[in-house]
């Protein structure tokens, strides 16, 4: 997962400005990923409808964590293998685990019945092995809107750096 964000991605005139106010621009950064980096990922993952996949518990598990140099947007997800299942897909070959599933069936698809669970949760985990599952990319698919936001965060306060650095006394 490792995407990063920066200046480099900023139009080449907002880079120049940023670079003589870093604590304007990380400013931007965090109040960007506080406000719209959860917001954004909640909406890339429910933008998609793919095979029987619970991110519940990986949409939970989003923090952001502002740092000296800006922010970060991580995830606590547990166990972490699904949060690369989640973003990459799962090859062929490789079932789902049936307890899980036999959880996701119960609490989305409304099926009490232990046995009828269990059928349903095992044809999905024989099609994931037969077919695997593509990925969903939640980040690559933010990739552009955080970047605007980022952007539109940087004008604000630069601006209000600017005003700052050249009020009279």
């Amino acid at each position: 997962m490792g995407d990063v964000l920066t200046l480099d991605d900023m139009p080449k005139v907002m880079r120049r400005i940023a670079l003589g106010y870093k604590d304007a621009v990380i400013r931007a950064a965090q109040i960007t990923l506080e406000k719209d980096g959860l917001r954004l990922i909640n909406r890339s993952i429910h933008r998609t409808k793919p095979m029987p996949i619970d991110t519940g518990d990986y949409l939970a598990s989003w923090r952001v964590a502002r740092l000296a140099d800006g922010a970060m947007l991580y995830s606590e997800s547990s166990p972490r293998v699904k949060a690369g299942v989640i973003e990459y897909g799962r090859r062929p070959g490789v079932g789902i685990p049936i307890l899980p599933l036999m959880e996701w069936v119960r609490r989305k698809l409304g099926v009490t019945d232990y046995k009828q669970q269990r059928s349903i949760a095992f044809a999905i985990s024989m099609k994931a092995k037969r077919q695997g599952r593509a990925g969903l990319y939640p980040l690559a698919a933010i990739r552009r809107d955080l970047r605007d936001a980022f952007e539109k965060r940087i004008k604000v306060e630069l601006v209000k750096a600017h005003r700052k650095a050249t009020r009279w006394g």
